[in-house]
């Protein structure tokens, strides 16, 4: 319905297709890009810009999630309250309230109220695993996190191997790059590091 000053207002919903491949506009939903949105259910609240953005089963129930760059947020489900920003973004995670920015930052991860930001940052030691609350930011910082929980990596490659530890405290480039399962620990400067399994250090 075009108005006087020649707006155009959409009352219901908007399908586009032809030299768009997919745009869908509703009440509460904006969605844009090849197969992206794929398999939605009654969802709301939702911005998905890319192709595959939340492809593969964005299901019922999945609220407030802004997503954008080629798959991400891709095949998550039901999730909700969460950013996937950049290619494989929180692809395959089985997470909610979090923030994921970055080339496949968060992609296997699972659990809730992460923030990864930076290339391949939490990008998770495979599907499956569950790690919370955990803070991580830089190139790979927590690269192959898996059930870790309350960490806080800044810092290229920081906490680079850690697989299980909890607690852990690592600032710097590499800072605690070699710590796997170690709990409690602080540490901070240039390749600063324990290995293995310390704890409380």
């Amino acid at each position: 319905q075009a108005t006087d000053s020649k707006d155009i207002q959409i009352t219901g919903s908007l399908v586009v297709s032809g030299s768009l491949q997919a745009f869908k506009m509703d009440t509460t939903n904006v969605i844009l890009g090849l197969d992206a949105g794929e398999a939605t259910g009654t969802n709301q609240g939702n911005v998905l810009l890319g192709y595959k953005v939340a492809g593969g089963g964005l299901g019922s129930g999945a609220y407030n999630v802004v997503a954008l760059g080629r798959e991400a947020a891709y095949n998550v489900g039901s999730k909700d309250n969460f950013i996937a920003i950049g290619y494989k973004a929180a692809r395959n995670a089985n997470c909610t309230n979090g923030v994921w920015i970055g080339y496949e930052s968060g992609m296997e991860q699972g659990g809730d109220g992460g923030t990864c930001v930076g290339y391949q940052a939490g990008k998770g030691g495979g599907v499956g695993g569950l790690s919370y609350y955990n803070t991580l930011i830089g190139h790979q910082s927590g690269l192959v996190i898996g059930t870790g929980d309350n960490n806080t990596a800044l810092g290229y490659r920081s906490l680079y191997t850690l697989s299980s530890g909890i607690s852990n405290i690592a600032i710097g480039d590499q800072a605690g790059a070699n710590i796997v399962d170690g709990n409690r620990n602080i540490v901070i400067g240039l390749s600063a590091s324990l290995a293995g399994d310390y704890s409380d250090q």
